[in-house]
C-alpha cells in the first residue's frame, strides 16, 4: 500500500514542475505547513493507518470489486487516488483562504489547475455523456456551497451548533466522486448510498475533532465554531457576552461535562459511521472505524488528565 502513495507524492512533484516557479514556492511551503499540522493531529496513525479513509477507501474498493471482475485496473487505482488528493488539496486550499489561515492569496491558482487536473484524471474512463459528470457537477458545487455556508454559521454566535453539522456533511460531498466513480466502472451502484453515509458521518467525526483543536484559532479570528457552540450549550453557558466566551469555556472544560459530552458525540458520528460499512462486510473500514475510536478515547483520556492538573494547580 505504501507505494501507491509514494506514487501519489512523485506525481505531485512532476505536477507542481509544471508551473511558474512563484506559484510552485507557495504552494510547496503550504503544503509542508499542512502535513505537519496532519501529523501533529492524527487521531488514526496506530494500526498502520497512516492515510485518511478518503484515500483508503478507493483502495480497499478495488481490492473488493476486482474479486468479481476480470480487468486488472492498477491504473484506474492510480488515477482514482490522484483525483481524491487532488480534490482534498483543492478543498482544503479554498477553505484556508476562506477562513484566513493563510495569506498565500497565489494559491487560489493552484486550486484551479489542481480542479483541471482532477477533470484530466477520469475524463479517460468516463465520456462527455455519462451521469458521472453530473454527479462530479453536484458534488463540487454542494461542497463549495457549505464551505461558505459554515463560515457565515461560525461568524454568528446565535446561530445553532446543528446547522453546523448539516454543511458539515455537505462539504464531505467532494470525496464521494472517487466512490462514484468505483460504483459506475464496476456497477455497483447498489452500494453507493451505504458507501456515502460512511463518508458522511467519518468527515462530521473529523471536522468536530479539528474544531476541537481550532477552538483558540477560531476564537481569534472571530468565530464560533462547533466545539464552542457546543461545549457552551451543554453547559448552559451559550447566552454568555462575547467578551467573557473564553472565560466561560475554560468554566465549561474544568468543572463541566461539557467536554465529555463532546467526545461522546464524535464517538457516536463514528458509531453510526460503522453501520453502513458493516451492512457491506467492508473489514478494512470497520477497523478504521475502531482504531479513530481508540484515538479518540486517547486525547480524550490526555485532555482529562491536563485538566485535572490544571485545576489542582490553580485550587
Amino acid at each position: 500500500m505504501h507505494h501507491l502513495f509514494l506514487t501519489l507524492e512523485i506525481r505531485l512533484k512532476v505536477f507542481i514542475r509544471s508551473w511558474p516557479p512563484f506559484l510552485a514556492k507557495e504552494f510547496t511551503e503550504y503544503y509542508i505547513c499542512l502535513q505537519s499540522k496532519a501529523q501533529k493531529y492524527g487521531v488514526s496513525q496506530r494500526k498502520g493507518f497512516n492515510y485518511p479513509y478518503w484515500l483508503l477507501l478507493p483502495i480497499w474498493l478495488q481490492s473488493r470489486y476486482a474479486k468479481t471482475d476480470k480487468r486488472n485496473d492498477k491504473r484506474f487505482l492510480k488515477d482514482v487516488l490522484w483525483v481524491q488528493y487532488c480534490l482534498f488539496l483543492v478543498l482544503r486550499i479554498q477553505d484556508d483562504l476562506f477562513d484566513r489561515h493563510t495569506h498565500r492569496l497565489a494559491l487560489i491558482f493552484a486550486a484551479n489547475l489542481f480542479l483541471l487536473e482532477v477533470k484530466r484524471g477520469l475524463e479517460p474512463y468516463f465520456d462527455a455523456g455519462s451521469c458521472f459528470w453530473k454527479t462530479w457537477d453536484h458534488s463540487l458545487q454542494t461542497s463549495t456551497r457549505a464551505i461558505v455556508e459554515i463560515a457565515t454559521l461560525q461568524y454568528s454566535k446565535q446561530s445553532a451548533p446543528q446547522k453546523l453539522i448539516s454543511e458539515y456533511r455537505k462539504v464531505a460531498s467532494i470525496f464521494n466522486i472517487g466512490t462514484v466513480a468505483y460504483c459506475l466502472r464496476y456497477r455497483r451502484l447498489k452500494e453507493l448510498p451505504l458507501l456515502e453515509k460512511f463518508i458522511a458521518e467519518m468527515a462530521v467525526a473529523g471536522q468536530l475533532m479539528d474544531d476541537l483543536q481550532d477552538m483558540k484559532q477560531d476564537l481569534d479570528d472571530g468565530k464560533y465554531n462547533y466545539a464552542v457552540k457546543r461545549i457552551l450549550q451543554r453547559s448552559g453557558r451559550s447566552m454568555v457576552k462575547p467578551n467573557k466566551v473564553r472565560r466561560a469555556l475554560v468554566h465549561a472544560i474544568l468543572l463541566t461535562d461539557g467536554l465529555e459530552l463532546f467526545f461522546k458525540e464524535i464517538g457516536k458520528h463514528l458509531v453510526i459511521a460503522r453501520k453502513p460499512v458493516a451492512q457491506l462486510d467492508l473489514a478494512e473500514a470497520l477497523s478504521l472505524v475502531q482504531s479513530h475510536l481508540e484515538g479518540v478515547e486517547w486525547i480524550q483520556n490526555h485532555l482529562r488528565r491536563k485538566c485535572i492538573d490544571i485545576f489542582f494547580k490553580n485550587n
